[in-house]
């Protein structure tokens, strides 16, 4: 599994009271503990969708914050990172 450790592969955008955070997560096909890393991301990234009753104040305004979250599998994340960010600066 690759860390994004500068968080540059993120948005937040804001829709009235919302604030929706996406991202994508890329993760490759090994095992932790006899468990699929995939598999186990991939529930935690569900959970964190289904999480309600968030809010985040900023400037004296409260906001229901949302996540839109998904995994991918590459079975070399930290290289699709790298092309992704390549293509991004590109633009």
């Amino acid at each position: 599994m690759y860390y994004d450790p500068d968080g540059r592969d993120r948005h937040i955008s804001t829709n009235g009271k919302t604030k929706r955070i996406e991202a994508t997560f890329y993760v490759d096909n090994g095992k932790y503990n006899g468990v699929s890393t995939f598999d186990s991301f991939s529930s935690a990234v569900k959970e964190l969708n289904q999480t309600t009753g968030l809010s985040y104040q900023e400037n004296g305004r409260t906001y229901n914050v949302v996540f839109n979250l998904e995994v991918k599998r590459s079975y070399n994340p930290k290289k699709t990172l790298m092309i992704k960010s390549e293509l991004i600066m590109l633009r």
